[in-house]
Formats: structure tokens, C-alpha cells, sequence
């Protein structure tokens, strides 16, 4: 038989329960009436015209990837403005090249191009909206002509992707040189996209998924179909009221815990990298304005070699840096990052 206390307690846990499921039933509500329709109202339509698609949305391997073999004219508009209009070319091995006259023979000063320049990163790196000779492989090609470049950043790709990459690709059989210096140009929200975070969950899908386990770093499958209840969790919460006009990221906020994956991580893609060549560098190129999610204090536990350019961009106006409406980096914001990272190559001893 029960007592008095028991049957208090069960009558506060029902009403516990009753008031959590008004609490939810009233924030949903909130999210329909306020919510949904700001959404919707600065979301504009993005059409993009594409002659060849260069796209595959369902690797495997990757999450998505270039499709081989390529030529592209691609068309981007907003509403019915077009901001931007360009060609690309995707080679067999589904990178991004630039044409540059100068990057199949040999440099002015007579040298052969003995080194690589190896890129990894994201639609910055790939240099998304721009013609070739705007985007930062093409300007660092310029700049550092005794290199050979190969861009193996895709669009939309984060840590988990490039993990994939590194995992992956037989790099030594694509790349020919065996000595060169490894490039990461890394915004801080590829740790967002790692961890499928707030800023990316809504469009993100199919992120390669990596544990430790035994000492080792190993692949798990895919983030989103190891975890599809945190995900549309995620995206619900997304959508509500207090999200989209607060910004409130609790309790999906990227923890020092991630950043500190985030590190092991950017040193496992510097040696599995590395250990394809004779000799190579790595260096993470710390994107423009990537304050938040700031792992620049768990880098030096790895020994990673990185390029800090948060403040690369400060006073210089914005519309010279972003592609208008759309919001990529420019060519100009490019040139800049080209310079400082030539810079930066040029005067660092060999093997330093």
C-alpha cells in the first residue's frame, strides 16, 4: 500500500510532465507564428544555372564530392539579380584547376616545378563564384611559381570531409612532386560543420564521422545517420522563435571538448598527409574574422604550424571583400590572403 510521500511524489512528477509538455506545446506555437514567416522572409530563392553538373551529393566516401572530368558554366541568382556568372574545370581526380599559363611549365627563373602546393578547405579555397585567375590557388600560383598546385577543397566540405580526405586519397599516385608544403585554409566554423552544429545542420548532410577508439583515430560512418535524433533536434531547434531572434545556441553550442577533437584532428590530416612524400609542411591558414570556435589554443599541443589571418581583413570595407548579395570572398579579398601567405612561405626557412 502506498503512503502519503509516494502518492505527492507521483502527483509532482505528473504535473512536472504536464507543465514540460505546455512548455513545448507553447514554443512550438511561438515557432509557427513568429518563426517560420521571418525565416522565410530573409531567405530569398538561390537558382543556379549549370551547363554541366559538377556535383555529387552522395559519396560514399566523402558525404559529396566534384564529379570528374569536367567543364562548367555555372550561373548563381538571387530573387532575379545574378551574382555571379563563371567557368570551372573539375580533372579526373575531382579538383578544381586554374588555367594558368604559366602551371604546366616551368616558372620566369627558369626552375622546375619540384614542389606541390596541396590545398584542402571549403568553397573559400575553391574559390566559389570567381574565374580562375581570381581565385587564391591561381594568386598563390602567381606568386610562387616554383610550385605546382593541387586544390582538393570542395564545396560546403568541413574537418569531418577533409578527415575523409586525408583517410582516403592516395595522394602520392595524384601528385607526382615529392616534396611540397600542405595547405589548410580553415574558417572556424568547419568546426561547426565537424560537429553538424546550429549553422550548418539545416543544409550540411552526409559528414564522415571519426572516433577514437583504442588510441587510434577510425571512421564511424556518417554524423547525421549515427545520431538522427540529435540532428532534427538540432534543426527544430533551429527553427524556433528564440534561435532565430536571439541567437540562443544552448544547449547545441560547440564545446571546448569539440575544439580540442578539432586539433586532434587537423594533426591526424597533417601526418596521414604528410606520409605520402618524401617531405612536406603543413600549415592551417586561420581564416579572416574566425573568432568564435577559436582552436588556436589547442594547436600547439599537435605542433601545428599555423598562419593566423583573423585580422587580415580589419578596415577594409566589406563590399571589396564579399561577393555582393551572395557573400563569398572576392577576388580582391583573395589577392590579400595570397600575399600574406606568400609572405609568410618565403620567409620561413626550409624544414623550419
Amino acid at each position: 500500500m502506498s503512503g502519503p510521500t509516494e502518492k505527492n511524489w507521483i502527483a509532482n512528477l505528473v504535473a512536472v510532465g504536464i507543465g514540460c509538455a505546455v512548455v513545448v506545446l507553447a514554443l512550438v506555437a511561438i515557432q509557427w507564428f513568429f518563426g517560420q514567416s521571418d525565416m522565410d522572409r530573409r531567405h530569398a530563392k538561390i537558382k543556379d544555372d549549370v551547363s554541366e553538373a559538377f556535383y555529387d551529393s552522395n559519396s560514399d566516401e566523402f558525404g559529396w564530392k566534384f564529379i570528374p572530368n569536367v567543364k562548367s558554366h555555372v550561373v548563381r541568382k538571387i530573387g532575379d539579380q545574378v551574382v555571379y556568372d563563371f567557368h570551372l574545370t573539375i580533372d579526373q581526380y575531382g579538383r578544381r584547376v586554374v588555367q594558368h599559363e604559366e602551371k604546366d611549365g616551368p616558372p620566369a627563373n627558369g626552375k622546375a616545378k619540384d614542389e606541390f602546393l596541396l590545398f584542402f578547405g571549403g568553397s573559400f579555397m575553391v574559390g566559389e563564384g570567381l574565374p580562375d585567375e581570381q581565385t587564391l590557388e591561381y594568386r598563390l600560383g602567381e606568386k610562387l611559381p616554383q610550385y605546382k598546385t593541387y586544390n582538393y577543397a570542395v564545396n560546403g566540405y568541413g574537418l569531418g570531409n577533409v578527415m575523409a580526405q586525408a583517410d582516403l586519397i592516395p595522394f602520392g599516385e595524384q601528385i607526382p612532386q615529392r616534396k611540397g608544403k600542405i595547405i589548410y585554409l580553415f574558417p572556424s566554423f568547419h568546426v561547426d560543420r565537424l560537429v553538424g552544429g546550429l549553422q550548418s545542420v539545416d543544409w550540411i548532410g552526409g559528414v564522415p564521422y571519426f572516433k577514437e577508439q583504442d588510441g587510434k583515430i577510425v571512421r564511424d560512418w556518417f554524423l547525421q545517420k549515427k545520431f538522427p535524433i540529435r540532428n532534427l533536434l538540432k534543426k527544430f531547434f533551429n527553427k524556433t522563435f528564440i534561435r532565430t531572434k536571439y541567437q540562443i545556441d544552448w544547449p547545441f553550442h560547440v564545446t571546448e571538448k569539440d575544439l580540442r577533437w578539432s586539433c586532434r584532428l587537423i594533426a591526424e590530416i597533417r601526418d596521414r598527409v604528410s606520409a605520402h612524400f618524401e617531405q612536406a609542411e603543413f600549415l592551417l591558414v586561420i581564416y579572416p574574422w574566425s573568432y568564435a570556435m577559436d582552436v588556436t589554443f589547442c594547436l600547439g599541443d599537435y605542433g601545428i604550424q599555423f598562419l593566423d589571418l583573423r585580422d587580415a581583413f580589419k578596415g577594409i570595407p566589406q563590399d571589396q571583400l564579399y561577393i555582393p548579395i551572395e557573400g563569398h570572398p572576392s577576388g580582391y579579398a583573395n589577392q590579400i590572403l595570397a600575399e600574406k601567405i606568400a609572405e609568410h612561405l618565403v620567409a620561413k626557412p626550409q624544414g623550419e
